[in-house]
Protein backbone atom coordinates (compact mmCIF):
# COMPACT_ATOMS: atom_id res chain seq x y z
CA UNK A 1 0.00 0.00 0.00
CA UNK A 2 1.45 3.35 -0.93
CA UNK A 3 0.83 6.62 0.89
CA UNK A 4 -1.33 7.93 -1.98
CA UNK A 5 -4.48 6.02 -0.97
CA UNK A 6 -4.37 7.95 2.32
CA UNK A 7 -6.00 10.86 0.50
CA UNK A 8 -9.07 8.67 0.00
CA UNK A 9 -9.25 7.93 3.73
CA UNK A 10 -8.81 11.47 5.00
CA UNK A 11 -12.43 12.43 4.39
CA UNK A 12 -13.61 9.35 6.29
CA UNK A 13 -11.06 9.80 9.10
CA UNK A 14 -11.96 13.47 9.53
CA UNK A 15 -15.64 12.54 9.91
CA UNK A 16 -14.90 10.15 12.79
CA UNK A 17 -15.88 11.27 16.33
CA UNK A 18 -12.68 9.71 17.78
CA UNK A 19 -9.05 10.53 17.20
CA UNK A 20 -7.75 8.60 14.21
CA UNK A 21 -4.15 8.43 13.04
CA UNK A 22 -2.28 6.66 10.31
CA UNK A 23 1.25 5.65 11.31
CA UNK A 24 4.15 4.02 9.55
CA UNK A 25 5.16 0.50 10.60
CA UNK A 26 7.84 2.20 12.73
CA UNK A 27 5.25 4.33 14.52
CA UNK A 28 5.85 7.65 12.76
CA UNK A 29 2.80 9.81 12.20
CA UNK A 30 1.59 10.10 8.59
CA UNK A 31 -1.83 11.61 9.23
CA UNK A 32 -4.03 12.68 12.14
CA UNK A 33 -7.68 13.53 11.69
CA UNK A 34 -9.36 16.80 12.61
CA UNK A 35 -10.50 15.56 16.05
CA UNK A 36 -6.92 14.54 16.86
CA UNK A 37 -5.51 17.90 15.83
CA UNK A 38 -8.13 19.65 17.98
CA UNK A 39 -7.45 17.33 20.92
CA UNK A 40 -3.65 17.47 20.84
CA UNK A 41 -3.33 20.99 19.42
CA UNK A 42 -2.77 22.55 16.02
CA UNK A 43 0.85 21.38 15.74
CA UNK A 44 -0.07 17.75 16.45
CA UNK A 45 -0.05 16.83 12.78
CA UNK A 46 3.57 17.99 12.55
CA UNK A 47 4.87 15.51 15.14
CA UNK A 48 7.06 13.00 13.36
CA UNK A 49 8.82 11.33 16.30
CA UNK A 50 6.17 8.70 16.96
CA UNK A 51 3.06 8.87 19.06
CA UNK A 52 4.84 8.41 22.38
CA UNK A 53 5.25 12.15 22.96
CA UNK A 54 1.52 12.49 23.79
CA UNK A 55 1.68 9.64 26.34
CA UNK A 56 2.35 10.69 29.94
CA UNK A 57 6.11 10.13 30.58
CA UNK A 58 5.53 7.47 33.25
CA UNK A 59 3.68 5.29 30.70
CA UNK A 60 5.92 5.74 27.65
CA UNK A 61 7.93 2.60 28.28
CA UNK A 62 4.73 0.54 28.51
CA UNK A 63 3.44 2.25 25.35
CA UNK A 64 6.63 1.34 23.52
CA UNK A 65 6.14 -2.34 24.37
CA UNK A 66 2.86 -2.31 22.46
CA UNK A 67 4.41 -1.07 19.25
CA UNK A 68 5.65 -4.02 17.15
CA UNK A 69 9.33 -4.24 16.36
CA UNK A 70 10.36 -4.68 12.70
CA UNK A 71 9.97 -8.33 11.70
CA UNK A 72 7.85 -9.14 14.75
CA UNK A 73 4.32 -10.48 14.74
CA UNK A 74 1.81 -7.87 13.67
CA UNK A 75 -1.19 -8.22 15.91
CA UNK A 76 -3.83 -5.63 16.60
CA UNK A 77 -3.75 -4.32 20.15
CA UNK A 78 -5.85 -2.27 22.57
CA UNK A 79 -4.51 -0.50 25.65
CA UNK A 80 -5.43 2.32 27.96
CA UNK A 81 -2.94 5.16 28.39
CA UNK A 82 -2.90 8.58 29.99
CA UNK A 83 -2.44 11.20 27.28
CA UNK A 84 -1.62 14.88 27.45
CA UNK A 85 -4.31 17.02 25.84
CA UNK A 86 -3.44 20.35 24.14
CA UNK A 87 -4.27 22.27 27.36
CA UNK A 88 -1.84 20.19 29.45
CA UNK A 89 -4.53 18.10 31.14
CA UNK A 90 -3.71 14.42 31.44
CA UNK A 91 -6.67 12.26 30.43
CA UNK A 92 -7.16 8.51 30.19
CA UNK A 93 -7.80 7.17 26.71
CA UNK A 94 -8.40 3.82 25.05
CA UNK A 95 -5.96 3.35 22.18
CA UNK A 96 -6.64 0.72 19.52
CA UNK A 97 -4.11 -0.10 16.80
CA UNK A 98 -4.86 -2.19 13.72
CA UNK A 99 -2.35 -3.07 10.99
CA UNK A 100 -3.27 -2.43 7.37
CA UNK A 101 -1.35 -5.14 5.55
CA UNK A 102 0.40 -4.56 2.27
CA UNK A 103 1.01 -7.01 -0.58
CA UNK A 104 3.88 -8.60 1.36
CA UNK A 105 1.60 -9.50 4.25
CA UNK A 106 3.46 -7.06 6.49
CA UNK A 107 1.89 -3.80 7.77
CA UNK A 108 2.02 -1.03 5.21
CA UNK A 109 0.54 1.38 7.76
CA UNK A 110 -1.20 1.23 11.12
CA UNK A 111 -4.60 2.73 11.81
CA UNK A 112 -4.76 3.91 15.41
CA UNK A 113 -7.94 5.22 17.00
CA UNK A 114 -8.06 6.88 20.39
CA UNK A 115 -11.14 7.43 22.53
CA UNK A 116 -10.99 9.77 25.51
CA UNK A 117 -12.46 7.77 28.42
CA UNK A 118 -11.53 10.14 31.26
CA UNK A 119 -15.08 11.28 31.99
CA UNK A 120 -16.37 7.70 32.02
CA UNK A 121 -13.48 6.58 34.28
CA UNK A 122 -14.09 9.49 36.65
CA UNK A 123 -17.79 8.62 36.79
CA UNK A 124 -16.92 4.98 37.45
CA UNK A 125 -14.45 6.01 40.17
CA UNK A 126 -17.09 8.26 41.74
CA UNK A 127 -19.73 5.53 41.62
CA UNK A 128 -17.30 3.06 43.25
CA UNK A 129 -16.45 5.64 45.93
CA UNK A 130 -20.13 6.28 46.59
CA UNK A 131 -20.83 2.55 46.73
CA UNK A 132 -18.04 2.18 49.29
CA UNK A 133 -19.46 5.13 51.25
CA UNK A 134 -22.93 3.60 51.09
CA UNK A 135 -21.52 0.28 52.29
CA UNK A 136 -19.93 2.10 55.22
CA UNK A 137 -23.22 3.89 56.00
CA UNK A 138 -25.09 0.58 55.88
CA UNK A 139 -22.51 -1.08 58.14
CA UNK A 140 -22.79 1.79 60.65
CA UNK A 141 -26.60 1.61 60.48
CA UNK A 142 -26.47 -2.14 61.06
CA UNK A 143 -24.14 -1.65 64.04
CA UNK A 144 -26.45 1.05 65.41
CA UNK A 145 -29.49 -1.21 65.02
CA UNK A 146 -27.66 -4.05 66.75
CA UNK A 147 -26.67 -1.71 69.59
CA UNK A 148 -30.24 -0.42 69.83
CA UNK A 149 -31.55 -4.00 70.05
CA UNK A 150 -29.04 -4.68 72.84
CA UNK A 151 -30.13 -1.53 74.68
CA UNK A 152 -33.80 -2.45 74.20
CA UNK A 153 -33.19 -5.95 75.55
CA UNK A 154 -31.43 -4.50 78.63
CA UNK A 155 -34.28 -2.05 79.16
CA UNK A 156 -36.85 -4.86 78.89
CA UNK A 157 -34.92 -6.90 81.45
CA UNK A 158 -34.87 -3.95 83.86
CA UNK A 159 -38.46 -2.81 83.42
CA UNK A 160 -40.35 -6.05 82.71
CA UNK A 161 -38.49 -9.27 83.37
CA UNK A 162 -36.72 -8.45 86.65
CA UNK A 163 -39.89 -7.07 88.34
CA UNK A 164 -41.83 -10.15 87.19
CA UNK A 165 -39.15 -12.45 88.56
CA UNK A 166 -39.27 -10.62 91.90
CA UNK A 167 -43.06 -11.04 91.97
CA UNK A 168 -42.67 -14.77 91.27
CA UNK A 169 -40.25 -15.11 94.17
CA UNK A 170 -42.76 -13.45 96.51
CA UNK A 171 -45.59 -15.71 95.25
CA UNK A 172 -43.56 -18.88 95.74
CA UNK A 173 -43.71 -18.43 99.45
CA UNK A 174 -47.49 -17.92 99.48
CA UNK A 175 -48.89 -20.37 96.93
CA UNK A 176 -46.46 -22.91 95.58
CA UNK A 177 -48.81 -24.31 92.89
CA UNK A 178 -49.75 -20.89 91.46
CA UNK A 179 -46.21 -19.62 91.68
CA UNK A 180 -44.94 -22.44 89.45
CA UNK A 181 -47.48 -21.51 86.77
CA UNK A 182 -46.47 -17.83 87.02
CA UNK A 183 -42.77 -18.82 86.83
CA UNK A 184 -43.41 -20.72 83.58
CA UNK A 185 -45.29 -17.74 82.17
CA UNK A 186 -42.46 -15.36 83.14
CA UNK A 187 -39.91 -17.73 81.55
CA UNK A 188 -41.93 -17.77 78.33
CA UNK A 189 -42.21 -13.95 78.38
CA UNK A 190 -38.45 -13.63 79.02
CA UNK A 191 -37.67 -15.97 76.13
CA UNK A 192 -39.93 -14.02 73.81
CA UNK A 193 -38.51 -10.64 74.87
CA UNK A 194 -34.88 -11.69 74.68
CA UNK A 195 -35.41 -13.22 71.24
CA UNK A 196 -36.78 -9.91 69.94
Amino acid sequence: MSIEPLADFRLVLDAMPDIACVLTPDGLLLYMNRVGREYFGPDASLRQDGWYDVVVPSERERAATHWPRPGSETRAWDAEFTLCRHDGEFRRAMVRARPVLGDSGRPAVWLVTTTDVEDERRLGDELRRRAMDMGLVLAVADDAARLERTRLAALLRQTAIEPLEAAVQRLRGDRAQDSELVAQSVAAIREALEGA
